[in-house]
């Protein structure tokens, strides 16, 4: 059979054109390697990265934690106006956390709160109180 050049070429029977045999037939294997490869770093990076933004929540909650409860340690020591637990809320909330439990003794507040990311669930608690020196007996209220 003639090609372009009109010189005929011989063909034999089960054998591709351009394919040899041998070392050429594993040409394709860097390919499949490759993609298998690219594949594992993408799914460690996915991985990695969420791991990362439950980390960074569970920190910035810890905060949001720490300073409703010194709000709420503030209230009872008649240093800002408003009940403890009320204040704690509101400082919980301007930092996107929510309160689930204020308990007050004295001017000493205990305050455990959540946040969520994705389907985690991340708690976090936290104390404050005023320093033995400054502290003013006040009836104790509780929230739960």
């Amino acid at each position: 059979m003639p090609d372009d050049e009109g010189v005929a070429s011989a063909r034999r029977p089960g054998l591709r054109a351009g394919r040899s045999g041998g070392a050429a037939d594993d040409a394709g294997a860097v390919t499949v390697v490759a993609a298998t490869v690219v594949g594992v770093i993408c799914s460690v990076t996915v991985v990695v990265a969420g791991a990362a933004g439950i980390l960074i929540e569970r920190h910035h909650l810890t905060g949001a934690t720490d300073a409703a409860a010194l709000a709420a340690a503030d209230a009872a020591a008649g240093v800002v106006p408003g009940t403890p637990c009320d204040e704690a809320e509101r400082i919980a909330e301007a930092d996107r956390a929510r309160i689930l439990t204020c308990a007050v003794t004295g001017t000493d507040a205990e305050i455990e709160a959540t946040s969520t990311v994705g389907p985690f669930v991340i708690r976090a608690s936290a104390r404050a109180g005023q320093p033995p020196s400054l502290r003013r007996v006040r009836t104790g209220a509780s929230k739960k």
